[in-house]
């Protein structure tokens, strides 16, 4: 590209919302053709020039609405047909108050998808597939018929399978018009691979190899490796405990959201109840620590904390165990029809949300009126109905949100005989939404009325194993925040702390997200007002950062003591 030719192309880009429309028409004609000329040199000045193209497409001038779609394609091709350069300046215009610029940004996605190489990601299709249904709702008729072109192509390009969930809820009719509009559509992107039919006819043809394999005695040898019972297969015994735990929660965690997906009973997948144990006593040998003069100050102080400090005992007792009512049922669909509202049960499989939430809420007030009468219907039918329909993976905020109030209000109603299998069912869903901006609220009370029921030992024991199991470091930071929350508000009486601290070092401190660590050492921190400097023995071994991390926080809350209880647990017995 000739010298000066960029400041020029950056003169044309102000002239682009010039009041006399022939000027701005010229100068948005010229940069189409320096776009369509250059290509690849001229994508560093798209960033630059695209927002006033978008914004002058509220011109009703055809003549002018024509330039500015023939110089955005350009645009687009000269950034090597890439969505990321027009994604953000798409949703600009999606969101634009003029009618006519958010729909002709919605013919503009149209034209991008239908020349893409390759097909969007899924997150990409999502953030699309969201902006384009509530385009489907705009006031402008215009608008509505942009959204529904563009999701018609959209469809064309990664399959209605794929589209298909991220549009719940869209009417009929409009559902049909985007049918109409793919069919119509065509794409550049090669078509997706098919699923290869003949993998399972393949095996007929090993045979010929056969003779080739003498040593075929070999794979049954009897001193292969055993792995432990209570060790989920393809978990090897032989890996190091932090690493173990975390692939036996997360194994546990996905059969147990395949379970509830497929409506099938999880009795069997729920992790056993943490016991509750005082805080070990510090060994004999002084832990190996790169912490000066450490070890002989926390001998002496370990014997103070397990005997019996009233702010960090821990009392030893049985955790509520889980007692599944309807465990196993082979009427469990008779059940549920019998005891709640057909309507209800067939709002909550509508595939409009407004419908679902008006379901959750006429359930809720159906539940009221029983519990009233005496005769109410059982929480743990009701939380396997909301693991079914709407489902705990339900796209909506609102009927979630719904969903997760209901559940801390069966909690809190001493008439519903909410057990501890309804607690146990509902807990890892629970779990999965606290890193949730808009359902962490609703999901957090659920969890905080369910450790009102019972006790937070036992919701602890339930969550440790789902926080594990959370790949995203945001999630296990929020997590974490929340359990710090409960600490404070609750007190540590009863609950298993070492079971926590090894939460905390697996999910948190270990963790490569500095959000993630920071959550955990302030977790530790709070564990520190709680036992005294005997938490360390807690924690384990850890690499000199950490420790000096952990050091600086326990040095900061070191004469602060644990804050008194804000809310009560039921005894157990008072559960039963």
């Amino acid at each position: 590209m000739n010298p000066g030719t960029g400041d020029v192309i950056q003169e044309l880009g102000k002239k682009i919302a010039d009041t006399n429309i022939i000027v701005a028409t010229l100068a948005i004609q010229c940069l189409e053709k320096l776009a369509s000329g250059l290509r690849q040199p001229f994508a560093p000045y798209v960033q630059s020039t695209l927002p006033a193209l978008i914004e002058k497409s509220k011109e009703r001038k055809q003549t002018v609405v024509d330039a500015i779609r023939a110089t955005t394609d350009a645009y687009f091709a000269a950034a090597g047909c890439d969505m990321t350069a027009i994604g953000d300046h798409y949703f600009t215009g999606a969101t634009h108050k003029n009618p006519q610029v958010r729909a002709e940004s919605h013919h503009f996605l149209r034209r991008c998808l239908a020349v893409i190489p390759t097909r969007p990601g899924k997150g990409d299709i999502k953030r699309y597939a969201d902006q384009l249904k509530a385009g489907l709702e705009d006031g402008d008729a215009g608008v509505r018929e942009a959204a529904a072109e563009c999701l018609g192509t959209l469809s064309k390009l990664v399959t209605p399978k794929v589209l298909d969930p991220f549009i719940e809820g869209v009417e009929k009719l409009k559902l049909d018009k985007i049918a109409e509009y793919s069919e119509k559509a065509t794409i550049k992107a090669k078509a997706a691979p098919k699923p290869r039919a003949p993998a399972p006819a393949a095996a007929p043809s090993k045979p010929r190899p056969r003779p080739r394999a003498p040593p075929k005695a070999a794979p049954a040898p009897t001193s292969s490796p055993v792995v432990e019972d209570d060790a989920p297969a393809g978990v090897s015994a032989n890996l190091p405990p932090h690493i173990r735990k975390k692939l036996e929660a997360s194994a546990r965690a996905a059969a147990i959201k395949k379970a509830q997906r497929e409506g099938r009973p999880i009795d069997d997948l729920l992790p056993p109840p943490e016991p509750v144990s005082a805080p070990v006593a510090p060994k004999p040998a002084a832990p190996k620590r790169p912490v000066a003069a450490a070890p002989p100050a926390r001998k002496p102080a370990a014997p103070a904390a397990a005997a019996g400090k009233p702010r960090g005992a821990v009392k030893a007792g049985a955790s509520e165990a889980v007692k599944l009512r309807f465990a196993n049922d082979e009427s469990l669909d008779e059940k549920i029809a019998s005891a709640l509202p057909a309507a209800v049960l067939e709002s909550l499989a509508s595939a409009k949300w407004k419908d679902r939430m008006e379901a959750m809420d006429q359930l809720r007030e159906f539940l009221g009126d029983e519990a009233a009468r005496g005769s109410g219907v059982h929480p743990e039918l009701v939380v396997r109905q909301l693991s079914r329909k709407p489902g705990w993976k339900e796209s909506n905020f609102q009927v979630s949100a719904r969903a997760f109030q209901l559940i801390a209000w069966m909690a809190g109603e001493d008439e519903l005989d909410f057990n501890t299998g309804a607690a146990a069912l509902s807990v890892p869903a629970l779990v999965d939404k606290l890193g949730d901006i808009k359902l962490k609220g609703p999901a957090g009370d659920a969890l905080t009325a369910i450790a009102e029921r019972f006790s937070l030992q036992f919701v602890v024991g339930l969550t440790l194993d789902p926080i594990r199991a959370q790949k995203s470091p945001k999630v296990v930071a929020d997590c974490l925040t929340w359990l710090n929350t409960q600490l404070l508000e609750f007190g540590v009486q009863g609950v298993g702390l070492r079971a926590v601290a090894d939460m905390a070092r697996d999910a948190g401190l270990q963790s490569s997200n500095a959000q993630t660590r920071a959550t955990a050492v302030t977790l530790m921190g709070t564990l520190r007002r709680a036992v005294g400097p005997a938490v360390m023995d807690l924690v384990g071994d850890l690499n000199s950062q950490l420790v000096q991390l952990l050091d600086t926080e326990f040095a900061r809350v070191s004469d602060q003591a644990m804050p008194e209880p804000t809310r009560t647990q039921r005894s157990a017995a008072a559960s039963k």
